[in-house]
């Protein structure tokens, strides 16, 4: 499979692990919770970053279009809309980074989903994530690998 073919298959992946019709955990109040406080987590690890105008564009790209608990379906779309253009245009190399890149978001949002799960089984009443609930419920999603 060349990396255009992967980049697909995972967008479509993608797309398909965010859809709530097809995954109901999408909907689960647990899930935005836990993007939101991991967002604002990150927002803090990253403050240094942040602060300096060298990475402050990058750092804000990173925490409000990568990762957080806003709708990115949008984006998985317009990478299947315009593959045919980078496969034309982008060397191999850079559609690798962008495969790597799809992949790895994959992965993060179904730790989230199973996370999110983890925390919504242990917790009874209205969502809440803190230190020591997200340790518990990150080491219970059963995706230690």
């Amino acid at each position: 499979m060349d990396h255009a073919q992967r980049i697909e298959k995972l967008a479509t992946a993608l797309r398909a692990a965010r859809d709530p019709a097809l995954d109901p955990r999408n909907r689960s109040p647990w899930l935005s919770t836990l993007q939101r406080w991991q967002a604002d987590r990150l927002s803090l690890s990253f403050a240094d970053l942040a602060g300096d105008a060298r990475f402050a564009r990058a750092t804000q790209f990173f925490l409000q279009d990568l990762y957080g608990e806003q709708d990115v379906a949008w984006r998985d779309r317009d990478v299947v809309r315009i593959l045919p253009t980078m496969r034309r245009w982008l060397p191999a190399k850079l559609l690798e980074v962008v495969a790597g890149a799809l992949e790895l978001d994959l992965l993060t949002h179904q730790l989230d989903l199973a996370t999110a799960a983890a925390l919504e089984a242990a917790h009874r009443g209205p969502p809440r994530v803190d230190a020591q609930r997200y340790a518990r419920a990150y080491r219970d999603s059963g995706t230690r690998e």
